[in-house]
């Protein structure tokens, strides 16, 4: 596993097609935006361990957009 410490506005690049931006931070969380192709699955896994669907789009602001 790889640990990096990022600020807001700052990215990863994970190889030529995916991006992950810091979009927000708080104490006990953070926001991200992930830029990937569409034949990448992104699935979110909470605590539990469990897998969630992908929400909608998110937008540069955090808004629902329903575009990629």
């Amino acid at each position: 596993m790889l640990v990096v410490e990022r600020h807001v506005g700052e990215a990863i690049q994970i190889g030529p097609d995916i991006r992950v931006m810091i979009l927000r931070g708080g104490s006990n969380n953070v926001r991200l935006g992930i830029a990937a192709p569409r034949a990448v699955q992104i699935d979110r896994i909470s605590k539990a361990g469990k897998y969630e669907t992908r929400p909608k789009e998110l937008d540069d602001n955090g808004d629902r957009n329903g575009n990629r």
